[in-house]
């Protein structure tokens, strides 16, 4: 049986086919702070909070609701987590199954906790 060490396995290869060895790579430090996503989401959060103070004020508490308003801005912070973090550089360059999670983040989580927050007569409020 040939027994492979974990590292191995883990870190990406250069060029030359030999793993990393002395430079210390720390993919998890690598944010990127792309002006359009922060833009888009910094909006969308902006004109949900605006909608959600008119609809409370004119009498529809039932349906602004605070779970509601929170179930919105999760699902926006999981948009920007996805395509800001470091998971995006680990899910565009090394990892597939990274890229896969970022998928999941931005396809069907985060959609549906936005549809949440935005139920009933919300939607045109928003």
């Amino acid at each position: 049986m040939i027994s492979i060490p974990l590292t191995a396995v883990a870190l990406p290869l250069q060029a030359d086919g030999h793993a990393h060895g002395g430079e210390a790579m720390d993919h998890w430090a690598e944010w990127h702070f792309d002006p359009w996503v922060l833009l888009v989401c910094g909006a969308m959060t902006y004109f949900y909070i605006l909608g959600w103070r008119r609809l409370r004020r004119r009498g529809g508490p039932e349906w602004a609701t605070i779970p509601r308003a929170i179930s919105f801005l999760v699902g926006i912070n999981m948009i920007v987590l996805a395509l800001v973090s470091p998971l995006h550089h680990l899910g565009m360059e090394y990892l597939l199954s990274a890229h896969m999670v970022q998928h999941m983040m931005v396809g069907d989580i985060a959609p549906l906790l936005m549809c949440l927050g935005v139920y009933g007569p919300m939607r045109f409020f928003v």
